[in-house]
């Protein structure tokens, strides 16, 4: 009976095909936890007033304490007629590749100035 054991591990760990450990079979293996990702950046690190605004950077994940995990902000982006973009979340304003703007005490946020948004596409 041992000896039936012994073939069936031995079977086990060289494989049907008979690879042996001289030929080893590459295996995936995932770690739980493990992630190639880098940490995600605070939101108020990203959309800093005076820091490049990037259209690329809306469509990242960020933290905010106010929620759990990663946050989307994304943000109204708008094409002007110039070729321009108009940024704006809850965080700043600002055209892309120029500095995020702060919003003016008692302006929506989340939305450029309506100065810019009328510049941006007059009529």
């Amino acid at each position: 009976m041992k000896a039936i054991y012994g073939i069936a591990a031995l079977v086990l760990l060289t494989g049907c095909k008979g690879e042996t450990t001289a030929n080893p079979v590459p295996i995936e293996v995932s770690v739980v936890g493990a992630s190639s990702e880098p940490p995600l950046r605070a939101c108020s690190d990203v959309y800093v007033v005076g820091q490049t605004a990037r259209a690329a950077d809306t469509k990242q994940m960020c933290t905010d304490p106010r929620f759990q995990g990663g946050y989307l902000s994304g943000a109204n982006d708008e094409t002007c007629k110039d070729g321009r973009r108009l940024l704006a979340n809850e965080y700043a304003w600002g055209y892309d590749g120029q500095p995020w703007q702060a919003y003016a005490a008692g302006e929506q946020k989340g939305v450029a100035p309506k100065a810019d948004r009328d510049g941006c596409n007059p009529e």
